[in-house]
């Protein structure tokens, strides 16, 4: 039996799956490996955090001398 027939819902949003739906699965631990179904694009895992790029501050690097 597949994952999505014996859980019936997304683990993510609770929607129903249709019959012939297309579904993911993802791994869950916890004591034993067992697998969740969840519609496509959804997960269970937590968004990666957005790192953003700013600027350190302090002294710029001087220019580098001419080797002529």
């Amino acid at each position: 039996m597949s994952a999505a027939k014996r859980q019936r819902t997304c683990a993510c949003c609770g929607t129903p799956f249709r019959d012939g739906q297309r579904t993911e699965v993802e791994p869950f631990i916890d004591d034993a490996i067992r697998y969740l179904a969840v519609l496509p694009g959804h997960s269970t895992y937590p968004p990666r955090p957005v790192r953003r790029l700013v600027p350190r501050a302090g002294p710029e690097t001087p220019p580098l001398a001419d080797a002529a």
